[in-house]
């Protein structure tokens, strides 16, 4: 079991639109790396108060990509609370945490119990 489970959120105060810097995704990388580094699981979900949660998901995808590294794992699941409604949910983890199987398979079940 992990010691520690973090929930990442990220968004301006005011919920306007903002353009996020390089030194935003490069910071954000970072802590990412160095948690999930020490055997812990970071998860997040897109926030979808404004109906922007796909293009937080698309802007979270590139910055993955942008600073992959073969030893973080993001797993992706797509949650059906209201029909109207897709929340993006991602966790990411060490790829050679142990247990990481059973801990993958925990998340995409809690995920399908969301689901409608």
């Amino acid at each position: 079991k992990p010691e520690t489970v973090l929930d990442v959120s990220f968004a301006p105060e005011n919920m306007q639109r903002t353009a996020f810097t390089e030194k935003v995704s490069n910071t954000i990388s970072y802590i990412i790396k160095k948690v999930v580094a020490q055997n812990k699981i970071v998860l997040f979900t897109c926030e979808s108060i404004d109906n922007r949660q796909h293009a937080r998901r698309k802007l979270f995808d590139k910055w993955f990509d942008k600073f992959s590294d073969s030893r973080i794992e993001k797993i992706d699941v797509v949650i059906h609370i209201d029909e109207n409604i897709e929340y993006y949910s991602s966790m990411l983890i060490n790829s050679a945490m142990p247990g990481k199987d059973k801990i993958v398979t925990q998340f995409f079940q809690q995920a399908s119990e969301l689901s409608k």
